[in-house]
């Protein structure tokens, strides 16, 4: 077992055959799964609390992945749940909850986003903080033994995220520090919400990952939230289809952080 200990002295960073590290992707980066090396996998239907979207049309199941990346043992989540979709708070972070039951204290999460404050440039944004604006919380009424009231101060990791930083600055990738703020949708953002947000201070808004950092906090996991800002926040000519196409077009330099940061915690 590899241990490793943040600057602060908390607790440590686990990373081994038994504690793997989650990866929760969002819409068009389900192509990081491709530098896994699987060895199992599971449909999303055996996990504990996953429900199928009511939107859901497909008739297929996505499948997370037990493997390993660059030697470091991983679960990775291809696609995730959303409120828009129909979900609960609770059904949204089922995944969240299954990595923590196969062993994973890290989690990496991924979303796209809209940006709210500077320029279109469309740098990888990482996460420092959130605005959770859903009215959601998935810890309502959540009967797990556990106390529900979690402290959410650097509920992103500050040791992650320095590796994240280190990472993106040694192979020349563009990472944003900001804030997140999370809205239901799937409606877009309208002018005057766009001016509250960036009032409010945020950098970024999408439609995930608050919650799935608030059951991973509260599960005693450690966090480091990426999201690639696909759109200005509430532009008219935004789709489904244009987010995905930008995601997907962003996968090496994510996957170049995601090793990065994977490697170090391994080390």
């Amino acid at each position: 077992m590899t241990v490793m200990v943040d600057r602060t002295g908390a607790r440590p960073l686990l990373v081994s055959a038994d504690h793997p590290v989650a990866l929760v992707l969002g819409s068009g980066f389900h192509g990081l799964s491709g530098i896994i090396k699987p060895v199992r996998r599971v449909p999303y239907e055996q996990v504990d609390g996953y429900v199928r979207p009511a939107d859901d049309q497909t008739g297929h199941t996505d499948q997370m992945t037990m493997g390993t990346i660059d030697g470091v043992p991983v679960v990775v989540y291809p696609t995730r749940l959303h409120l828009y979709q129909g979900c609960s708070a609770h059904e949204v972070t089922s995944l969240v909850r299954h990595a923590h039951a196969c062993g994973c204290r890290v989690a990496i999460c991924i979303g796209a986003s809209g940006l709210v404050d500077g320029t279109d440039d469309q740098a990888i944004g990482m996460i420092s903080d959130h605005l959770n604006l859903t009215g959601e919380n998935p810890l309502r009424g959540w009967n797990s033994g556990r106390d529900p009231f979690v402290p959410m101060v650097d509920a992103y990791d500050r040791e992650l995220r320095q590796m994240a930083y280190d990472v993106a600055r040694e192979h020349g990738v563009e990472l944003r520090e900001g804030v997140y703020a999370e809205v239901v949708g799937p409606s877009l953002e309208t002018p005057a919400e766009v001016r509250a947000l960036r009032l409010l201070g945020v950098s970024y808004v999408g439609m995930s990952l608050s919650l799935e950092v608030i059951m991973a906090r509260a599960l005693g996991m450690r966090v480091l939230a990426l999201t690639l800002p696909t759109n200005p926040a509430g532009a008219s000519w935004v789709s489904h289809r244009s987010v995905r196409a930008e995601a997907t077009s962003a996968t090496r330099e994510l996957g170049i952080i995601v090793r990065g940061v994977l490697v170090r915690l391994a080390r």
